[in-house]
């Protein structure tokens, strides 16, 4: 990202691009097509791709760039130039997103859980 502010501390914003596998589960094609005013896709639509924007904190440190999101307490990266840690921190965003949502779904019963994608 070419277009970061080069103070001490950058706040950037970053588009965090996710590709989600469609989760196994019954078609509800038919359903959705009843409903096409309540934004449900079809199963077979793009309804897996998505987009999320974080904000994230940089700033340069011995010689590393280190990016933090701080929506995401801990979540932090770096890399040792602007680019590298803005693509590092977009893999630990998913990564934490991932095992927040583990922990919290190891709280659940396995017949209460629903899957959705947003």
């Amino acid at each position: 990202m070419s277009s970061v502010v080069r103070t001490r501390k950058s706040v950037v914003s970053i588009l965090l691009g996710v590709q989600l596998s469609p989760v196994a589960g019954p078609d509800l094609s038919e359903e959705a097509a009843s409903f096409p005013n309540l934004g449900i896709a079809r199963h077979e639509q793009s309804l897996y791709n998505f987009t999320m924007i974080f904000h994230v904190t940089m700033e340069q440190s011995d010689g590393w760039f280190v990016v933090e999101c701080p929506a995401l307490p801990g979540c932090v990266s770096q890399g040792r130039d602007e680019k590298e840690a803005l693509e590092n921190i977009k893999e630990a965003i998913v990564g934490w997103l991932w095992a927040e949502d583990q922990k919290a779904a190891s709280k659940v019963a396995d017949a209460d859980r629903i899957v959705v994608a947003v």
